[in-house]
């Protein structure tokens, strides 16, 4: 009996509870220090190939609040398929928002990303 092997595919990803477990100002410290080391990574190891940060474009722009200078090098990597971002522009929930809150949610996460 011939065995087929299995193919596994890891989707290195993150996902950002900006407030969850800590303050706003806690979180962004650690923001701060998970993204910077992720564009460490992807621009000195080109064998890791990609990285899906999250589904929400706020966090992005509260990186880029704090680090303005980085702007172009994500914008790199989001342009060479690298880190990607969004379609969301805050994490969402189907169940408790009106229907228009959810698409404008995601129009401008879209618009942003």
């Amino acid at each position: 009996m011939k065995q087929s092997k299995t193919k596994v595919h890891v989707v290195p990803h993150s996902h950002w509870d900006r407030e969850w477990y800590f303050t706003i100002e806690d979180s962004n410290v650690l923001l701060v220090e998970n993204l910077n080391r992720l564009m460490e990574v992807l621009e000195s190891d080109s064998s890791y190939t990609s990285y899906v940060f999250d589904a929400q474009v706020s966090i992005v722009e509260e990186y880029l609040k704090i680090h303005p200078e980085h702007k172009e090098r994500m914008k790199k990597l989001i342009c060479e398929k690298r880190l990607f971002v969004g379609p969301w522009y805050t994490q969402t929930d189907t169940l408790l928002v009106n229907r228009e809150s959810v698409i404008r949610n995601l129009l401008y996460g879209v618009r942003i990303a």
